[in-house]
């Protein structure tokens, strides 16, 4: 029985994409959901070839509300430039998407990683961890919350709530105002 057999595939790529979602400190209720592997064979895999090496783990719940997106200009400027290598890796989607679980799957979990670590080379002080990344694109592949709109000044895309007012300037915009941003709030 060899290891290549078609059957054997799709386990080797949940194993993969669950080995690299624990390289970039993925909650195990993330690796689950993309997946499909138990609690117990993430938390194996984890202690056979995560902590030999010390790879970092977040605890905790997995974030379900947008409202850190729009703490800082900052943020929302790191929010933007995720959402604009989603929209050119075609992660997320031209229509919207009904449910956030026909969404997931292994295929577009390798397109996230990528996605990641692609937005952390660009990006290599961010505040976003890979948990908040995954659910600031699955937001807008579903725009259940979360929506991409046009700057009023410079026409890049930002991420606004769903049920804010569109025709505002981008945070871009905002921190590059001649009078900083408390011009444009004025």
């Amino acid at each position: 029985m060899r290891m290549t057999d078609s059957r054997y595939e799709r386990d080797q790529r949940r194993l993969h994409l669950a080995w690299r979602m624990l390289q970039l400190s993925a909650r195990r209720q993330t690796i689950a959901e993309w997946t499909g592997l138990s609690p117990f064979r993430i938390r194996s895999l984890f202690k056979s070839y995560c902590a030999p090496y010390q790879v970092e783990r977040h605890r905790g719940p997995v974030i379900k509300s947008p409202s850190f997106l729009f703490r800082s200009l900052q943020i929302q400027c790191e929010s933007a430039a995720l959402a604009h290598i989603g929209l050119q890796l075609e992660i997320i989607p031209k229509t919207t998407v009904a449910n956030v679980v026909s969404w997931i799957n292994v295929g577009r979990g390798q397109s996230v990683v990528a996605a990641y670590r692609l937005y952390r080379s660009l990006v290599p002080h961010t505040r976003f961890d890979f948990d908040k990344a995954i659910y600031l694109l699955s937001e807008l592949a579903t725009q259940e919350n979360l929506l991409i709109e046009r700057c009023l000044i410079c026409q890049e895309i930002m991420v606004i709530r769903r049920y804010e007012i569109p025709g505002r300037p981008c945070a871009f915009c905002r921190l590059n105002a001649p009078g900083g941003p408390a011009e444009l709030a004025a």
